[in-house]
């Protein structure tokens, strides 16, 4: 590796905002190129970042094995919001080649409204079923590890919810009692098809700063957290998750030295593919 790709990958790991914010600044065909480039975990990282409707025409030029990866890689709300942005045969396409539990998660995701409950969830919530017994939930949990948001749900054998125990009411209650005996039959929880505006007003988040999210047959979907339903009152507004990087002032000479350095990692020649007409026009119409 070069020197001034070395450069240019430690710029953007140590500012990646604001590398974000650069790329957007790029011909559609050189910000792909630069994805495709970049190590995958840095990809997918700065991916993260970049506005929805950018990202999703990035991911448009990539092989559909690429673009996969990094969409299985990236949050799964950031995901389903850039699936939306593909046209439906695109969508497909991705969902097919990318990994099984990525591509399931993705698509329940995309099959609610964009800023409904459903949308915003994450839907790899750890929901054990309420005939199991204590010492046997603590191994789930074990096992599941980021994907318990210090409760965890009880459901029937057909996934309904019906209780909630948190972690410290699970791990001193008797190994083999059953959950439906240590549980809470009181759950509060959110609709998936609650809007943004209805689900921030929901009274439960004075006490929790997650709700699970169920359909109209209380079959539970998902998990909503508190910080990710706030944050997207911000996307809502700016369609990026760049506002930060927006807002600071580096100077003319900090912007040319960052387009430099990321230039560097892809040269002119890769500039082979046509850009949609208009595409570019409409981007900057969205900023």
């Amino acid at each position: 590796m070069g020197v001034s790709n070395e450069m240019a990958r430690a710029f953007i790991e140590s500012h990646p905002d604001e590398a974000a914010a650069e790329m957007e600044r790029m011909p559609l065909v050189d910000a792909a190129a630069l994805l495709e480039d970049l190590p995958h975990e840095l990809a997918s990282g700065i991916t993260a970042r970049l506005s929805t409707l950018f990202a999703a025409e990035c991911l448009r030029r990539l092989p559909a094995g690429v673009a996969g990866e990094l969409l299985a890689e990236i949050p799964r709300d950031s995901g389903a919001a850039l699936l939306r942005r593909l046209p439906a045969d695109d969508r497909d396409r991705l969902l097919t080649v990318m990994p099984r539990n990525a591509s399931s998660a993705l698509a329940r995701l995309t099959r609610f409204p964009e800023g409904t409950a459903g949308a915003l969830m994450d839907p790899e919530v750890l929901a054990v079923p309420v005939d199991t017994p204590v010492y046997s939930a603590l191994d789930q949990v074990r096992v599941s590890g980021a994907r318990v948001l210090y409760y965890v749900y009880v459901v029937d054998r057909n996934n309904h919810l019906v209780g909630v125990v948190n972690l410290r009411e699970l791990m001193s209650a008797g190994a083999n009692s059953a959950l439906g005996d240590v549980m809470r039959p009181h759950v509060e929880r959110i609709s998936v098809y609650a809007d943004r505006v209805g689900a921030l007003a929901h009274p439960a988040w004075r006490t929790f700063y997650a709700l699970p999210v169920v359909d109209d047959t209380g079959l539970l979907v998902g998990v909503l957290r508190h910080k990710r339903l706030y944050a997207s009152e911000d996307e809502a507004a700016a369609d990026s998750p760049n506002l930060l990087a927006v807002g600071i002032s580096l100077g003319e000479m900090y912007w040319s030295v960052a387009a430099q350095l990321l230039e560097s990692l892809w040269p002119a020649a890769r500039r082979t593919a046509e850009e949609p007409e208009g595409m570019e026009t409409e981007i900057e119409n969205e900023r």
